[in-house]
């Protein structure tokens, strides 16, 4: 199962994929719901917000910190 640990209050995101590849970005604003894949939306350059990553739901669990 992939997991996403989203730290809402300081804007990290950490992904673990099944290969057990882990990868960690910044200034990630969202993590959205739509039509079966999460994506994940960070600040750019120039203060917009774009999809940086895009995985299924079906086998990815998500994890919300508020710290």
């Amino acid at each position: 199962m992939n997991t996403i640990i989203f730290n809402t209050k300081q804007h990290t995101l950490t992904l673990e994929l099944v290969s057990g590849t882990k990868k960690s970005y910044k200034d990630v604003m969202t993590v959205k719901l739509i039509d079966g894949i999460y994506e994940i939306f960070q600040k750019q350059r120039d203060g917009l917000n774009a999809p940086i990553i895009r995985i299924p739901s079906n086998n990815t669990i998500v994890f919300y910190e508020h710290e």
